[in-house]
């Protein structure tokens, strides 16, 4: 069993390691971990510029699941993100009650869309079991 496959349970099923003609490993992500990760979306957080809200995408995870799917597939099989994926909207919060220094008193927070957070949430886990494995247990910071 390679490093890829070991590890998280949840995500052993939703990587499919397949070496193509050209030795490189193929990731999928499957249905049921799209719904899964869709259920588990905090719905008191912000919606990011796509101005979808976290309760529509949780809420409709059984229907929402299946276009999803096929959106993260087709993004990892062309190694193509959609733009609109790419963009934040930057907005100030303050550090203090009443904040009377723009410089000082606001800290810039950027909203992503929760879609592309969902997606990123199977690359990163996909990046951690390759990464893992090589890092000295001994190293912190």
């Amino acid at each position: 069993m390679d490093a890829l496959s070991q590890g998280h349970s949840g995500v052993q099923d939703s990587i499919n390691n397949s070496n193509s003609d050209d030795d490189t490993t193929v990731y999928t992500i499957s249905l049921e971990d799209v719904k899964e990760e869709l259920s588990r979306i905090n719905v008191y957080k912000a919606p990011g510029p796509d101005g979808i809200p976290n309760w529509f995408l949780r809420d409709f995870a059984p229907f929402l699941s299946v276009p999803l799917c096929a959106i993260y597939n087709a993004s990892i099989q062309q190694s193509f993100v959609p733009m609109v994926w790419k963009s934040a909207e930057v907005v100030p919060v303050p550090k203090v009650p009443t904040p009377t220094d723009l410089t000082n008193d606001l800290r810039p927070i950027s909203l992503l869309p929760t879609a592309a957070k969902v997606f990123e949430s199977f690359v990163r886990k996909w990046i951690l079991d390759l990464v893992t494995p090589q890092l000295d247990q001994q190293q912190s910071g």
